[in-house]
């Protein structure tokens, strides 16, 4: 943890002072801003530290007993009379408590400790997705071991790496390279990535190139998406939509019909019988007026 605390507050000042902002360092590094924020806050990496106390269990109180009779019986007495002893004498906690402390405190002084468990494919995913210089010592001396041991996972790592420098800095001009050595690398998955990427050069290229994106247009095709099936779902949030899209905010609704979500905007102060309104279709973009009443123009 400290050595982590560490690095990660040296890179992040590092990168401040180069004159990148906050916002920059988060998404070069891939961290929340608050992250950042917190390590450029804090003069020193030891003020990301906080101090940990061990939590007070139910088991202290019992734990000298315990050794106690452990010793007396040569470690032949089991967890279940040990723990219906304690529980004679005032133990209010469970078993589980109990078995931490046997494997724990028990533990043979010439025992060799058990080996570490081997990282999950997610931990080795992490690390080869991740910046560099976001790995922590032992995480980047576990990742040199893991690539050592397997030379394909290897020269995926050094795909993953290279191609995520080309996206982060822009750097299209090496695209023709990058997909030339994925596509001959023989990896199935990126080998397959590399020839989508060659069917729409252009416009990959374009990507890696220019700092146009299409971000915003597909941030309100996303909203369109997900407001059509609330619509759906509830009418009666569409009615209020459509009424504030046609300008009559003040207005009551008389909803007519599930199937096409059509609904009668009335006027205030006006009844039910005669009121003047407008019939509105779901998509907002057909309306009829009644009683010679105009809807607003919409918005």
């Amino acid at each position: 943890m400290a050595d982590r605390r560490s690095v990660h507050h040296a890179l992040v000042h590092e990168l401040l002072e180069r004159g990148m902002s906050m916002r920059e360092v988060a998404r070069h590094l891939g961290w929340s801003r608050n992250t950042v924020r917190r390590y450029a806050h804090a003069a020193r990496w030891q003020d990301m530290m906080k101090d940990r106390h061990p939590r007070a269990s139910k088991l202290d109180p019992f734990k000298p007993y315990l050794a106690q009779r452990w010793e007396e019986t040569g470690g032949k007495i089991t967890i279940r009379e040990l723990f219906e002893e304690i529980t004679a004498r005032g133990y209010r906690g469970g078993r589980t408590l109990l078995a931490q402390w046997k494997r724990q405190a028990l533990i043979a002084p010439d025992s060799a400790p058990p080996p570490p468990p081997p990282p999950s494919i997610r931990q080795v995913t992490g690390w080869l997705t991740r910046h560099p210089a976001g790995l922590t010592l032992d995480e980047e001396v576990q990742h040199k071991a893991i690539l050592a041991l397997c030379p394909e996972l290897d020269t995926a790592a050094g795909l993953v790496t290279s191609f995520a420098e080309m996206l982060t800095r822009l750097e299209g001009e090496h695209l023709t390279e990058w997909i030339t050595e994925a596509m001959t690398s023989g990896l199935p998955g990126i080998s397959t990535f590399a020839a989508d990427l060659n069917s729409d050069y252009d416009a990959v290229h374009a990507g890696l190139t220019t700092h146009w994106n299409s971000g915003p247009v597909e941030g309100t095709v996303n909203r369109i998406i997900l407001w059509n099936p609330a619509c759906q779902v509830d009418p009666a949030s569409c009615c209020l939509i459509m009424c504030w899209l046609v300008g009559l905010k003040d207005g009551r609704l008389m909803c007519c019909g599930h199937g096409d979500l059509r609904f009668r905007a009335v006027l205030p102060g006006r009844d039910r019988g005669g009121s003047a309104g407008a019939w509105v279709a779901s998509d907002g973009a057909r309306w009829q007026a009644a009683d010679g009443v105009r809807p607003g123009a919409l918005r």
